[in-house]
């Protein structure tokens, strides 16, 4: 058994649609384990009064491509952040998907803390 540790980010969450939007795919022969997702709302103040219901959303897709909703339109404040699966786990298995997407492009960060066991 091999366990690889990874950190991944994301700097241009996309519109649903977008190549931005799948974030990991648990390798081959692989389960995988989410131990942090945080995603930040970087932009201004400002933006806030021009975009105040700004959104994202967060699924997973298996293997049969059923999508599963972890997250759907989720707001949060300019200039912040939420950790999304605070004091949890998340199982990938291997072929799954995560995928983001946003009501506005490159409006979030998403910043990932992956175990993969293999």
């Amino acid at each position: 058994m091999t366990i690889e540790y990874k950190s991944l980010r994301y700097s241009g969450v996309g519109v649903q649609g977008s190549s931005l939007n799948d974030i990991y795919t648990a390798p081959a022969n692989t389960k995988a384990l989410i131990l942090s997702f945080n995603i930040c709302r970087n932009d201004s103040i400002s933006s806030l009064i021009a975009y105040p219901s700004a959104y994202f959303n967060i699924k997973l897709k298996d293997t049969s491509n059923v999508e599963y909703w972890l997250m759907k339109n989720r707001a949060i404040a300019s200039q912040s952040s939420l950790e999304v699966i605070e004091g949890q786990k998340i199982v990938v298995n291997a072929g799954e998907e995560l995928i983001i997407f946003a009501s506005l492009t490159n409006l979030f960060v998403a910043t990932l803390s992956i175990m993969e066991v293999s």
